[in-house]
């Protein structure tokens, strides 16, 4: 009698563990599945795209999925470890030369990498234009372009013609996998920095967009250390919000030092290792064919069409861009000073280096606004993100970052690809 009494407790216990055992695994697997939804293709990317370089790094961290909500929290022990993790070089970008095999197949790259998903297919009311521009990275380029892709939009990539023929070949490869939706600029530049070049390459995708089918109404520039902070659809609903307005941010250049960058000419010099810079020399150029002030600011923008179109048909903005050369930087003169004169469609007056669809962390600015620290690293005045930027990233309300690095920090990408398709990360 003790002994049934006695086994049938043992079998009621073990039915209670059985069903308090599937109450947890369901809830595991509902979770696992809700996760997946969002990420699983990204995660799939993820494992693809880093390699892993140090033996201890890959024993202890195999596969290492940074913990990004922490991170995005800014919680200081996680971003610590995540720094350590970095200077034992876990993963590094791939080579050119893997995404020129792997783009020989489009129908497995676009399936591998994640092209399929619906958030590359979610429809939009406004086409975009997007201006790329590459120099260094397949790799680098390949993750900004799938983080902003939608088969709605546009895409002309530029990539300099001083850069690797192997990246040539494999930004080539890419893009042909994208026909309709993405295309190389048909003249490209032997871009230098800070040269009239630089400007010519983005009136060159500009002339191929305005021939294009596709009816775009805004054309956005990105370098390719720059990052989407905002889906395709939260761009979509801030560019309504600009009602046919272009964000284009200038200052008026009232020290001396920024005047002399168009009051003397400016030459190439390649020194005897092989770099090639601007030099400063003493002859004074030509005045300005403008009676306006000539402005100033950070050469990238949100554009509409119709100013797009008037640049190429209005007499001085031609003339303009042609007085231009042989001066220092003419990118930042130019997008900034066209935006203010009156007679330029979607100008604005606004006087302010802020601009409301790009964000960096400057070195050094005007007085204008405080400068925030950075924690990445300084590259020619400009912060390259680091993963103690995340926290102050999630909390801006611009579309896109730049400076990011896939060789000196990819934990910043990392964690902005593996959340961008659930939505903005202010709503993480």
């Amino acid at each position: 009698m003790l002994a049934a009494v006695r086994q049938r407790r043992i079998l009621a216990v073990m039915g209670l563990v059985t069903i308090v055992y599937l109450v947890l695994l369901r809830r595991q697997y509902l979770l696992d599945g809700l996760q997946s939804n969002g990420t699983k293709h990204i995660t799939k990317r993820l494992e693809t795209h880093y390699v892993s370089l140090n033996t201890i790094a890959l024993r202890d961290n195999k596969h290492y999925q940074p913990k990004c909500l922490l991170l995005l929290n800014g919680t200081q022990d996680e971003v610590n470890k995540t720094r350590d993790l970095l200077q034992k070089d876990i993963g590094r970008p791939l080579p050119n030369s893997y995404f020129i095999q792997e783009a020989k197949d489009c129908g497995s790259f676009k399936w591998k990498y994640g092209y399929n998903n619906p958030y590359h297919k979610e429809p939009l009311n406004i086409s975009v234009a997007y201006i790329l521009n590459v120099w260094n990275s397949a790799h680098q380029f390949e993750t900004l372009f799938h983080a902003i892709y939608n088969e709605n939009n546009i895409y002309c990539v530029h990539i300099d013609q001083g850069a690797l023929d192997s990246l040539k070949e494999a930004i080539k490869a890419i893009v042909n996998c994208f026909p309709g939706s993405a295309f190389l600029a048909t003249k490209m530049e032997m871009q230098i920095k800070n040269h009239h070049s630089e400007l010519l390459s983005e009136i060159n995708c500009m002339t191929d967009l305005l021939k294009h089918d596709n009816r775009w109404k805004y054309v956005i520039n990105l370098e390719e250390d720059s990052f989407p902070l905002k889906s395709n659809k939260e761009i979509e609903n801030f560019l309504t919000l600009l009602k046919d307005r272009n964000d284009m941010p200038g200052k008026r250049m009232d020290s001396e030092e920024l005047k002399d960058r168009y009051r003397y000419i400016h030459e190439v010099i390649k020194s005897e290792n092989g770099v090639t810079t601007l030099e400063q020399k003493t002859d004074l150029r030509e005045k300005p064919p403008l009676k306006t002030d000539i402005m100033y600011g950070f050469p990238y923008y949100v554009a509409t069409r119709h100013f797009t179109e008037f640049i190429f048909q209005d007499y001085f903005a031609q003339i303009f861009l042609k007085w231009l050369n042989q001066t220092y930087s003419p990118r930042e003169m130019y997008w900034a000073t066209m935006n203010h004169l009156h007679s330029t469609p979607g100008s604005s007056i606004d006087r302010s280096l802020v601009s409301m669809a790009h964000v960096m962390k400057p070195e050094y600015l005007d007085d204008e606004q405080p400068i925030e620290k950075c924690e990445g690293k300084y590259v020619n005045n400009l912060c390259v993100f680091g993963v103690g930027d995340l926290a102050w990233l999630l909390k801006r309300k611009e579309l896109f970052a730049r400076r990011v690095d896939l060789h000196f920090d990819h934990v910043v990408i990392d964690c902005l690809e593996k959340l961008l398709p659930r939505g903005s990360l202010a709503n993480t």
